[in-house]
């Protein structure tokens, strides 16, 4: 039903051009997969990591939207606390 939005179909171009133009520090990487009727969620993540290297995005940045994005939008910014 939604296998538009599978990372191979994902619209990849606008994705980029926002990680540039808005940079890197303001992503998070996640997934609303886990329904029965969507490929396994750990398995669309792999591809969707493998796909930002593929296209370019050092590990580094990959490290910021899984890492530390991921915890500074769920725990807060350490540096204003």
């Amino acid at each position: 039903l939604f296998g538009n939005l599978t990372p191979t179909f994902w619209p990849w171009p606008e994705t980029l051009s926002a990680f540039r133009e808005v940079g890197i520090d303001h992503f998070v990487i996640g997934s609303d997969n886990g329904s029965w009727n969507f490929p396994d969620p750990v398995d669309t993540y792999k591809v969707t990591l493998g796909l930002l290297l593929q296209y370019g995005i050092p590990e580094s940045d990959i490290s910021q939207l899984v890492r530390v994005n991921a915890a500074r939008l769920i725990w807060g910014d350490p540096l204003l606390s």
